[in-house]
């Protein structure tokens, strides 16, 4: 956003918020568009408003200096906490900021006289000293020196603000904002770049004077509800870090626990093995013969193509779990019901090692053709020695060749690790060294490696973590089919320093908007190195969100379809002392930054600034579109047949909660005769934001929703039950606001049962033959897979118990199927074809409803109407083909018996 041509951004204050931070966004604006080469605030505490001017040189990028003075007094100092407070924020700008611990008065031989151009005088203080003290400053200020005063509508005995201002306004030009205790802004010259010349211009009319005021008090108190926003979050979070550690040490206490029976069940199945030997022997070649022919029987069904997908993968599924090559320890410890990541984990090497011979064709195949070379990107800096040569040989273990490793030591201060870079880089010249002569970060250090990248695809690498053996061969064959990929990630684990692999992170495909709520791409991501040399390199402003803040750089410069995702295991991040792996509150400074660089991504995309805040978990974000978005009218339609007393308490509770200032509740009545119900819609009548619209035809949710969208005429519907109860204030509001992006098709809500378990929180398409729904019947306070309870994101299908929508784009693809789909599944089949038609559709945790699930119509188990179930499901299968079906916010490792994102038998 611009005023008066130059920038207006609100600072990235992350500290408690007070009222006087409200005059931020003026404060930013107005060094932005001055651009002075030396500004000095007298009286900085904390540096509320003084990192506030930093912020704006750094982003103008302008050569300003800037200091902070202290004191006014040699025994008038800041206490200890807001001093460390300023230091630790000012560090940001070390380059050209400094903090002066002096009194005002021994600070002035410190600038040479007319050098300043903007002084704040900041603390509040009696009249006298601020007359005296701007007396003395004033020979050092500029010939267009700009000052500004705190508190001048701050009228108390102790304070002098006020009268000082009074007397010396008259005598320059000004303007004096009156919210958040009042700044006054005094025009010593006549020469300012345009933007204040137009500022002061505009000043000058007294409708122009009134306009500046409201539209800096209104940025302001923006701002100022947005550090509370963030505040509220940031409590939410403290509290999410210790549910999340607990939750950490319950899983790895029921891991042990596991290992423990696992240890147990193998000693003790070994030791049946060993008699068993000793009784079976002349049995065992005849066994060996039944199962091989099983095998091989169960291997021919699974490639019938007259058979469905689903028949095959079950038969397929068989085969596996008889294959005479199988490791036996495997297959006795899942018939036991055993089944745990670390023997899947097994199983894929043992699968791999069989088939090892077939994946080194493969690879040097691809090679021999010329495919594509990549350069592995990693900084290193005092890594344990031992993990750095584990991470090392993983990569030389490739079984795709062509790579080369671009490695930077920081300036590392252990010895042995540049002895065990030189010596790999000997051995293979494919290891690339540069070997800095000073620390400069990880921003830095992977800037220097990616300065020798020759390869045309790049890949990031963390200094002790670990490549699967055939991570690269797996990007080389999608970029073999996806030629204009131009970002490939992959699934992930994590691995102990004793080898142990655990806490497997199967990935949806690309979804942006789980990525707008947390970088669930991570590693092993593949970047095409044009996109990178575009973009630019890491940004040191967003250390210890680097990566976060240059991926969104990048997916801005591409196509959502030039974006593709590996569902595979070829990453493996080492949980060590201090590493993100290993903990959450590991880094906490990489929440912020990432916060801050999703903002500035947003702003780059659509042109403004949508204000983000911090998300329910650490390192995670939402996105406010709700407060710039429009809100235009939108129409809520509900059908019902008599039980007024379920109906009444849905509408009563949308029209009493409901924030969203432009709704119409249009209840379509198919049919009601209960007296109550009549009664009810009488006392209705004078409610304005309520029609009735009666449909006596017999039940068809699609027809009666269809004739309902073609009646109501406002830009946005929402179909809703009957049986819903509002639990957040602001859920229209969120909803629309998506709904109204231009690729966002349907939205839908959070929705629990009554006693607080999940009903609603996405469809997953495949589940149960057709569609299911995810997280089902998990607890409320859940956090889910990876926290994706509680993440706003991308679904192929919601359920339209409460789903808005655009009407143009509801008319666009047909509304709802109201021949072959009458009852069920309407809803999926209305989410498909928006998808088919191009947009997404979206989950948002922040709408919740309580769903009391068809209690108005009641359960039907009559033999026609099971009759009618069978044949939408026979519809749906036929025409999505949803056994099938790939879901692209699943994971193909997960198991379709249920949406509990489970790992599957068959996982690969």
């Amino acid at each position: 956003m611009k005023f008066l041509g130059s920038p207006l951004v609100y600072p990235s204050y992350g500290g408690e918020p007070t009222m006087r931070l409200e005059h931020g966004p003026f404060i930013m604006w107005l060094v932005s568009a001055m651009q002075p080469k030396s500004i000095v605030e007298l009286g900085t505490q904390s540096g509320l408003s003084y990192l506030a001017m930093c912020e704006a040189v750094a982003n103008a990028k302008v050569a300003t200096m800037c200091s902070a003075i202290t004191a006014w007094t040699k025994s008038d100092r800041p206490d200890d906490t807001a001093h460390e407070t300023l230091l630790k924020g000012n560090a940001a700008f070390s380059s050209f900021s400094s903090v002066v611990d002096k009194p005002f008065d021994d600070a002035l031989a410190d600038f040479e006289d007319r050098s300043v151009d903007l002084l704040h005088l900041n603390r509040p203080r009696e009249y006298e000293d601020l007359k005296n003290t701007f007396e003395k400053w004033k020979t050092k200020l500029s010939a267009n020196a700009i000052v500004l005063v705190r508190d001048i509508e701050v009228h108390e005995q102790d304070f002098g603000e006020d009268q000082f201002w009074q007397e010396i306004r008259p005598e320059y030009p000004h303007i004096s904002f009156k919210h958040a205790g009042g700044l006054g802004v005094l025009f010593l010259g006549s020469e300012y770049p345009d933007a204040i010349t137009d500022l002061l211009s505009l000043s000058r009319q007294p409708s122009g004077h009134d306009a500046i005021l409201d539209f800096f008090a209104t940025h302001g108190a923006h701002f100022g509800k947005t550090l509370e926003r963030q505040k509220k979050a940031g409590a939410q979070q403290k509290d999410a870090i210790a549910r999340f550690a607990l939750e950490q040490k319950l899983q790895e206490t029921e891991r042990e626990k596991r290992d423990l029976q696992r240890n147990l069940h193998f000693a003790a199945e070994e030791q049946k093995v060993l008699l068993s030997d000793l009784q079976t022997a002349r049995e065992y070649p005849l066994k060996q013969l039944k199962k091989l022919f099983i095998f091989k029987l169960l291997q021919k069904l699974s490639d019938l193509e007259s058979l469905s997908e689903r028949t095959r993968h079950r038969f397929r599924r068989s085969a596996q779990k008889r294959d005479p090559k199988r490791s036996p320890r495997i297959t006795r410890t899942e018939q036991a019901g055993y089944i745990d990541y670390p023997s899947i984990v097994e199983s894929w090497q043992n699968e791999r090692d069989e088939q090892a011979a077939h994946i080194e064709e493969r690879a040097n195949a691809l090679v021999s053709k010329g495919s594509p070379a990549f350069a592995i990107v990693m900084p290193v800096y005092d890594p344990d020695p031992v993990l750095l040569e584990e991470t090392l040989e993983s990569i030389r273990c490739q079984s795709y060749s062509a790579w080369e490793a671009c490695i930077a030591d920081d300036n590392s201060t252990n010895p042995k690790i540049r002895e065990i870079l030189n010596r790999f880089a000997e051995e293979d010249g494919r290891f690339k060294l540069v070997l800095r002569d000073e620390n400069g970060h990880i921003s830095e250090a992977t800037n220097s490696a990616l300065e020798i990248v020759t390869a045309p695809f790049v890949a990031f690498m963390d200094h002790d973590d670990l490549l699967h053996q055939d991570a690269l061969l797996n990007v080389a064959e999608i970029l073999g089919s996806h030629p204009d990929a131009k970002l490939i990630y992959t699934d992930e684990d994590k691995v102990q320093t004793d080898g142990t692999r655990y806490e497997p992170h199967f990935k949806p495909d690309w979804n942006r908007d789980l990525l707008y709520s947390i970088n669930y791409i991570s590693h092993l991501s593949v970047f095409s190195t044009d996109v990178i040399r575009t973009v630019g390199a890491l940004k040191t402003s967003f250390e210890g969100a680097q990566d976060y803040d240059m991926l969104l750089r990048a997916i801005g410069a591409m196509k959502d379809e030039e974006i593709h995702h590996i569902p595979k295991i070829l990453y493996h991040r080492r949980a060590a002392l201090g590493s993100t792996a290993a903990s959450v509150v590991a880094k906490p400074c990489a929440n912020e930054a990432g916060r801050r660089a999703l903002e500035n991504h947003l702003e780059q995309t659509h042109g403004q600034q949508i204000p983000v805040e911090m998300g329910p978990l650490p390192f995670t974000y939402r996105p406010r579109w709700d407060e710039v978005a429009e809100q235009p009218p939108i129409t809520l339609i509900m059908p019902m047949r008599d039980k007024a007393e379920v109906s009444k308490v849905a509408v009563e509770s949308i029209l009493e909660k409901t924030t969203y200032p432009d709704f119409t509740i249009m209840i379509v009545d198919n049919g009601s005769i209960e007296p109550a119900t009549q009664e009810w819609f009488d006392s209705l009548e004078n409610e304005p934001r309520v029609t009735i619209r009666k449909d006596t035809r017999p039940f068809n949710y699609s027809a009666l929703n269809n004739a309902a969208v073609a009646e109501c005429g406002t830009p946005l519907v929402c179909l809703i039950n009957n049986d819903v109860e509002v639990i957040s204030e602001d859920w229209l509001s969120e909803m629309v606001a998506l709904a109204m992006r231009p690729k966002t098709g349907c939205v839908g809500a959070k929705l629990y049962y009554p006693d607080g378990r999940i009903q609603h929180a996405g469809v997953l398409i495949g589940q149960g033959g057709v569609a299911g729904h995810a997280h089902l019947f998990r607890a409320r306070d859940e956090l889910g897979y990876f926290g994706r309870l509680v993440l706003r994101q991308e679904y192929t299908a919601v359920t339209a118990a409460c789903m808005v929508m655009r009407r143009e784009t509801f008319e666009e693809v047909g509304g709802l199927d109201e021949t072959n789909l009458t009852v069920a599944f309407n809803d999926i089949d209305l989410c498909l074809k928006v998808d088919r038609a191009g947009y997404r559709n979206c989950w948002t945790p922040y709408a919740e409803l309580f769903h009391h699930e068809s209690l108005s119509r009641g359960s039907d188990n009559r033999p026609e109407t099971i009759k009618r179930f069978q044949a939408e499901v026979k519809h749906m299968k036929k025409t999505w083909d949803t056994e099938n079906w790939k879901d692209r916010a699943y994971n193909k490792n997960f198991s379709l018996d249920n949406g509990n994102f489970e790992l599957a038998e068959t996982s690969s």
